[in-house]
């Protein structure tokens, strides 16, 4: 999942998250729901009257998405003729822009994260799952601020070189992607930048499939590996698998696909 103009701390705010309270720069403490509050804050002591004119709740985004790809999901065979079955290996997660522009967000990322992570195995039963994240191309490990606690966060989950949660060794990685960012920011999507996509996009599968297979090897090394090796399992050889695409603009979610040494049956459009 990408999203850009989303909050982890509001719109994508897993079920399981707990609310909390944030004294700003003025000395006012504002209240930040758990998961099914409004408004997205409040000053303390005072009463909201959000729910008054407004639907939208803390994790509304998020039970939108999810049912959305339940539904793909529970109808398979309509999206990907032929499949009668499926199974959840990992998770891609490249998110953070939004959260990095506010403190009191950029404060709690790190628990919202490990939070998402959790909900995200349990809704989609696949407590196995390995979970990537990417970091905001324009952080640099030596900045200060909001969005350096964003890339603080990723890296504090990453079981393969950090002993914060045990639970995520061997599961979670995250890919520092200032290194292969062209410019821009993610304000901007990189200023529209194909190759860094590309490049943030390689690295997280190459941390996908180092996970997958408990293995340290470069990205040429893995690629040469599964490509040409004769011992492996047929699920690691390339094919087309249907990768559930679900627009934060649109209820109707859309499959794509990976690529592949045979074309699927019919064009995807």
């Amino acid at each position: 999942m990408a999203a850009n103009a989303w909050h982890v701390r509001w719109d994508l705010l897993p079920q399981g998250s707990k609310g909390y309270e944030f004294t700003d720069s003025k000395n006012v403490t504002w209240v930040h729901p758990g998961y099914g509050g409004s408004p997205e804050r409040w000053r303390k002591g005072t009463t909201p009257d959000y729910k008054a004119t407004s639907t939208w709740y803390a994790g509304k985004q998020y039970d939108g998405d999810i049912a959305r790809a339940k539904k793909v999901l529970s109808e398979l065979d309509t999206y990907y003729p032929g499949a009668g079955k499926y199974d959840i290996a990992g998770f891609f997660w490249w998110q953070g822009d939004r959260d990095s522009r506010s403190e009191a967000l950029s404060s709690h990322y790190e628990t919202n994260l490990v939070q998402l992570i959790k909900q995200l195995r349990k809704d989609f039963n696949a407590p196995r799952a390995n979970f990537v994240c990417a970091s905001l191309g324009q952080t640099k490990k030596d900045d200060v601020g909001n969005e350096r606690e964003i890339l603080d966060a990723m890296l504090a989950v990453d079981g393969r070189f950090s002993s914060s949660y045990p639970e995520f060794k061997g599961n979670v990685a995250a890919v520092y992607s200032h290194p292969l960012s062209k410019g821009g920011s993610s304000g901007n999507h990189y200023y529209g930048h194909a190759e860094s996509f590309m490049n943030i996009g390689e690295a997280m599968g190459c941390a996908m499939v180092q996970l997958q297979l408990n293995s340290t090897q470069t990205c040429s090394q893995l690629t040469s590996e599964v490509s040409e090796s004769p011992s492996l399992s047929p699920s690691l050889k390339p094919t087309y698998v249907p990768t559930i695409i679900v627009s934060s603009e649109s209820s109707s979610p859309q499959p794509s696909y990976t690529a592949s040494e045979e074309p699927p049956e019919k064009d995807i459009v």
